[in-house]
């Protein structure tokens, strides 16, 4: 990953992802359980997300389950108004499972990412 403090190009960022990945399975296999939940799972991979992030001299922060820009609730203007399941419309809410980016009204958002173990209903999640 280029040593760059301001931006991320996409490229670097699913290096940041698939080397973070690797990491997990080669050191929580075991975490794969089927009884292992993924907030366990988002938790290990976002460990692993932000040390390489600090090793390379990135001040991006990792988080999970954050849904804060400043002290309003995170909003994703395309998803509000889409359906749910039973009917009901989504009001655009975000809480990613990890997100990578700089906290406060003001800091941008690199990477969201929900977390699904295989064998799990996507549900409402496929619209995200």
């Amino acid at each position: 990953m280029p040593t760059n403090q301001r931006t991320m190009d996409e490229q670097a960022a699913r290096r940041l992802i698939e080397t973070a990945l690797d990491i997990y399975f080669e050191e929580d296999a075991d975490s794969l359980r089927p009884t292992i939940g993924e907030r366990c799972m988002a938790h290990r991979i976002a460990m692993y997300m932000e040390k390489l992030l600090r090793d390379d001299g990135h001040p991006w922060s990792v988080d999970c389950e954050y849904n804060r820009s400043g002290i309003e609730t995170k909003r994703v203007p395309s998803l509000a108004g889409e359906p749910r399941r039973g009917g009901a419309k989504r009001r655009g809410d975000a809480t990613p499972d990890i997100i990578v980016h700089r906290r406060g009204s003001a800091g941008p958002n690199l990477i969201a990412i929900e977390v699904k173990r295989l064998e799990d209903d996507p549900g409402d999640d496929v619209y995200r």
